[in-house]
């Protein structure tokens, strides 16, 4: 993140959600972690913690004051880039398959996912620009009832990862609210000194970065967090545009507006958990 009191372990630790890791132990964990300091906060990033089920229970059992931060990106764009990023690794690990892997298109992939998830009745509801309360809310009942039904898996995930307010719910079973941050992902390329800076007290580290460390990149499109003591600087809009895979990749009009009216059915749900409107 760039504040000297930070240390962040390399790479995803993949303990809390990986079995074999998880038996391997506490100590195992403290392995993965970078040298620190009692003056240091230490801290490790895998994204897939935030949505398996079984994880929040096992964070807590782990340390009973951790903190978790979730950056919450617009839950459409998010199930493009989760996409592009799968299939991109897939290109990487199967060089002779290269050729067929690029030629994928998600929109395919994902309205086979939502047509396990919802009934005929309330996808061409949802393909409709109109609004009724029961459909709305049999839709809703649908995608929950699937939520509740499943853990995370492929391909549903690219579509179930994005129902925020499900999985928050389960965070605040186990964990305080003081325990926990969500930061939308439009907040965090667009103002990222005011969000940083709200990173930094919630974790009641030192205010080390503020306004003057971060510039706006006009080739990249994005602001960057130039650290103190740092010579390359990191770009912050790469945490909602998986790291650029999908600011100029797009899905059909008609996918990307279904899947608008799909996470809408559970938009207040979201709102709701966090007590407040949440923009994304």
């Amino acid at each position: 993140m760039g504040n000297p009191f930070l240390r962040s372990s390399p790479g995803e630790a993949h303990f809390f959600d990986n079995d074999e890791n998880y038996a391997l132990g506490a100590d195992h964990y403290l392995e993965l972690m970078p040298e620190a300091n009692e003056f240091h906060y230490v801290f490790e990033k895998t994204p897939s913690y935030f949505t398996l089920k079984k994880v929040p229970s096992r964070i807590a059992q782990f340390k009973k004051n951790i903190k978790i931060i979730a950056i919450l990106c617009d839950p459409v764009k998010r199930t493009l880039s989760h996409f592009l990023h799968v299939h991109a690794n897939k290109i990487k690990i199967t060089k002779n398959k290269e050729r067929k892997e690029v030629h994928l298109h998600p929109d395919a992939t994902i309205i086979d996912v939502l047509g396990s998830i919802f009934s005929k009745k309330s996808i061409d509801y949802l393909k409709t620009d109109k609004f009724n309360p029961q459909k709305h809310q049999a839709a809703r009942n649908e995608f929950l009832r699937y939520l509740e039904k499943h853990d995370d898996r492929k391909p549903h995930n690219f579509v179930t990862r994005g129902a925020y307010a499900f999985h928050i719910n389960i965070w605040k079973k186990y964990l305080r609210e003081d325990q926990m941050l969500f930061i939308s992902g439009s907040d965090l390329s667009q103002q990222p000194a005011k969000t940083v800076m709200q990173i930094q007290d919630f974790l009641g580290v030192p205010k080390i970065l503020n306004d003057n460390h971060f510039f706006f990149n006009k080739t990249s499109g994005f602001y960057c967090l130039q650290s103190p003591g740092k010579h390359k600087p990191d770009c912050i809009g790469a945490h909602c545009g998986g790291k650029g895979r999908s600011k100029n990749a797009t899905l059909s009009e008609n996918t990307n507006y279904l899947l608008k009216r799909v996470f809408g059915t559970i938009k207040f749900d979201l709102d709701e958990a966090l007590n407040r409107t949440f923009n994304y």
